[in-house]
């Protein structure tokens, strides 16, 4: 793994240095990803790597964090697994999860998706084509349930 400093447009308009903790292997990518994220001001309301939450995700997620590598399993709305996640490995990254919610194939979701906030991610968001770019597959591109906040790398 690697902690990798990132900078990015805030909520509050004002450019902000934040540490993503990636597979070693796609550091300089997600160094890339994160300078076109700020190059399309693309608003991200932090970067702290997950520790700071003592590893638990939901309150990464509640706190809006923007983060990658988290040794966990798979789960969400209605879903237990004991496969380990993309995050476990390093090579995912939750965007803005607050306004980016997973939402079960049956809808069952923590938080209303919201696609018209500007941090929201759609088809046609520029962070989401950024991410694509470089061979980044999208949560809201899944069958049945969409993981709106999350890209992982094959």
């Amino acid at each position: 793994m690697e902690v990798v400093t990132v900078t990015y447009w805030g909520f509050d308009g004002k450019k902000h240095q934040g540490q993503i903790v990636v597979d070693r292997r796609l550091a300089g990518e997600v160094k890339q990803i994160f300078r076109d994220l700020e190059a399309a001001e693309y608003p991200i309301e932090k970067v702290v790597p997950v520790v700071k939450y003592r590893w638990h995700d939901q309150s990464s997620v509640d706190d809006n964090n923007t983060s990658g590598f988290n040794y966990r399993t798979i789960e969400g709305p209605g879903i237990r697994s004991k496969k380990l996640s993309k995050h476990a490995t390093g090579r995912a990254i939750d965007l803005d999860p607050y306004y980016n919610p997973f939402v079960s194939a049956s809808g069952k979701s923590p938080r209303r998706y919201d696609p018209a906030h500007p941090a929201s991610l759609t088809r046609t968001s520029r962070a989401v084509k950024i991410f694509k770019k470089y061979g980044w597959r999208w949560g809201g591109d899944w069958r049945g349930a969409k993981d709106y906040q999350h890209f992982e790398k094959p």
